[in-house]
């Protein structure tokens, strides 16, 4: 129990600080910008996820004794656990975030979604009509919310690959 909680606390410290590091460049104070930059806060947090639930998952397989079965199961619970303290860790420095560090992102966040709604051929007569809509889905509560689900589910799904790679015992350990 102990290594998920660790790996996972690491993985929810380093993707906080990848979103200080967005903000302290100016990314997340620019919907322009904000949106061509998403894709790289993304693979951060996959690399992430994926760098601390290798880890995760290798000195879980390590700590067994030789006599216990590993497999694709416990490799894949050995992730999905850390991947849940991660996004259960991330859940504080999130909030602050969005609340304390950066109010202000809910309105770049609102501006990206405006001009995706206009890049899309909506009037801006509909467009006005959706933003107070799409205000409701931007509060602070709702982003880390949102956030914590999804980054759950990016985890789990980097669980799978993490487990399949790492589903047999390691060369040393069988000797």
């Amino acid at each position: 129990m102990r290594t998920p909680l660790v790996y996972g606390a690491g993985i929810a410290i380093a993707n906080a600080l990848v979103n200080l590091g967005f903000f302290f460049a100016g990314v997340h104070s620019n919907s322009e910008r904000l949106a061509a930059m998403q894709w790289l806060g993304t693979t951060l947090v996959i690399a992430t996820f994926s760098v601390g639930l290798t880890l995760a998952v290798r000195e879980r397989r390590q700590t067994l004794p030789p006599e216990q079965e590993w497999g694709f199961a416990r490799a894949f619970g050995a992730g999905v656990l850390t991947g849940l303290f991660a996004t259960l860790l991330g859940i504080v420095p999130s909030y602050l975030y969005f609340a304390v560090i950066n109010p202000g992102f809910s309105d770049v966040l609102a501006e990206m979604q405006r001009n995706a709604l206009l890049d899309r051929g909506l009037s801006s007569v509909e467009v006005n009509r959706l933003m107070p809509i799409m205000a409701k889905f931007t509060g602070p509560a709702v982003l880390t919310a949102s956030g914590t689900f999804i980054g759950f589910i990016w985890a789990s799904l980097t669980a799978l690959v993490v487990a399949f790679f790492l589903r047999g015992r390691a060369a040393a350990a069988k000797a």
